[in-house]
């Protein structure tokens, strides 16, 4: 229901509140795991964009190269596990 269409937005929140006359525990649950999946998301990527900044700040401003790889390398193998 985060929707900038109002009619959309309206309808969502109906479908939400049927189905919490249902199962409220497992909306309540999915509403909570949804919200937890956008924030490691956004975590995600700012963690790359302060990784990527570091590593050319390292290797264009510094020309160390070494400390560049240390840099990405963690986030590189996190994009490598399961």
């Amino acid at each position: 229901n985060k929707s900038n269409i109002p009619a959309r937005k309206a309808a969502s929140q109906n479908i939400v509140e049927n189905m919490k006359q249902h199962s409220e525990n497992l909306v309540r649950q999915a509403q909570l795991v949804s919200s937890e999946l956008i924030r490691i998301a956004i975590l995600w990527s700012e963690q790359w964009y302060e990784a990527l900044e570091e590593a050319s700040r390292l290797y264009f401003g510094e020309h160390n190269v070494e400390g560049m790889l240390n840099v990405l390398q963690p986030l590189h193998e996190m994009t490598n596990s399961p």
